[in-house]
């Protein structure tokens, strides 16, 4: 594993898992909005696909994406049947989508932490991704797909904990982001250092893939 020898900046991949760049000087106010689930994410996967390599290629991701990888990773959550993503269209462009899925419906990758600790992976719902495309951002957008998933994932009564993931970088570019540890906190999800997972993925101008960690964030499921 790699030492983090300056102030880390958790960002979110899930429950805030939004990049905070430049203000728009558009306003959107008229989205579509809305929960959707099977056949109606097979419609639109491609799209969802794309618009998740257009915002992974920017920092803290840089991420090279692959068109391939990203419509199968995104045609699980159809195939899922509890799986669900929050999407936001401009008409008929969709230009933000909020993923989450049980995380027994996650590869095994993603579950092993959580045995390892002796959680019961079939009582958590994972909260992935989150991406907005760079215009629609500072408006309140983002965080309506995350509210929006949130209260979703958290009706069915067979789930009692919420997590999310967080990639942890030390490389800070001014100007970048922001910290959001502070508002997951405020949501009420605890990090939990012993729950980590390594990805490996080619980051824009490298040559090869590098290991990237994801922390996991949990948060019990208030039913009263």
């Amino acid at each position: 594993m790699r030492a983090m020898t300056k102030a880390l900046f958790f960002l979110a991949v899930a429950a805030s898992g939004l990049l905070f760049a430049n203000n728009p000087t558009t306003q959107h106010t008229m989205l579509d909005i809305s929960v959707k689930r099977g056949e109606e994410l097979l419609e639109i996967i491609p799209d969802i696909a794309k618009l998740r390599i257009e915002v992974f290629a920017e920092w803290p991701y840089r991420y090279e994406g692959d068109l391939t990888y990203e419509e199968k990773y995104v045609k699980k959550f159809a195939q899922s049947e509890e799986a669900f993503c929050v999407v936001a269209k401009d008409g008929d462009k969709v230009v933000g989508v909020s993923t989450a899925l049980p995380l027994k419906d996650e590869e095994e990758k993603m579950q092993l932490p959580f045995r390892e600790k002796g959680y019961d992976v079939d009582t958590f719902f994972y909260l992935s991704d989150t991406v907005l495309q760079k215009e629609y951002r500072g408006q309140g957008i983002g965080g309506r797909l995350v509210q929006m998933r949130m209260l979703e994932a958290s009706l069915d009564p067979r789930y009692t904990h919420l997590c999310v993931a967080s990639i942890e970088r030390d490389d800070v570019p001014e100007g970048s982001c922001k910290d959001l540890s502070q508002s997951r906190r405020h949501m009420g999800f605890v990090r939990d250092p012993d729950l980590v997972v390594w990805y490996d993925w080619k980051e824009i101008g490298d040559e090869v893939e590098t290991p990237h960690p994801l922390i996991f964030w949990i948060k019990p499921i208030n039913k009263t």
